[in-house]
Parts: structure tokens; sequence; C-alpha cells
């Protein structure tokens, strides 16, 4: 499924459930958060594994889903 496809069909619960683990990466790394597109996207990734296997997120950033997703709240639409 295309990135854009995937943003399509979700809802704002996914990125609601990912906000913790945002606002951390984000305060660490705050010039890889340039635009809201930065935020939907790695807010996405944290939710969805199969985001994360076809779009090409940075190294940094696919450690920084494994190190912050204990901030992730589980919810009904994520297929971690």
């Amino acid at each position: 499924m295309q990135f854009s496809a995937l943003a399509r069909e979700v809802h704002l619960t996914p990125l609601l459930s990912a906000w913790s683990a945002l606002v951390e990466y984000a305060k660490g790394r705050p010039e890889l958060f340039k635009s809201s597109v930065d935020y939907l996207s790695k807010g996405l990734g944290f939710v969805f594994a199969e985001l994360r296997a076809k779009h090409k997120f940075s190294p940094e950033t696919m450690k920084a889903f494994l190190k912050l997703e204990h901030l992730v709240e589980k919810n009904d639409v994520s297929n971690k």
C-alpha cells in the first residue's frame, strides 16, 4: 500500500496514540520535524509496522520507533 493511500485510510486515532512518542522524539531531534508532514509520516510510522517496512525512513528514525514504542498507545487500528 502506498503511503498516501494509507494516510487517506486512517483517522486521527493512530496519530493521537503516537503523540507521546512523537513529542519525545521531536524534543531530542527538533531538526527532523520541520513541517507537519514530518509529524504525520513519523506518527504513522510509530503506529503502522507495514508503513515502516515500505517507507524509506532514516536509520535514526527506525531506531527511534523501537526505542520509543513503549510510549505508543495500543489501539484497534494499529497493526503492531
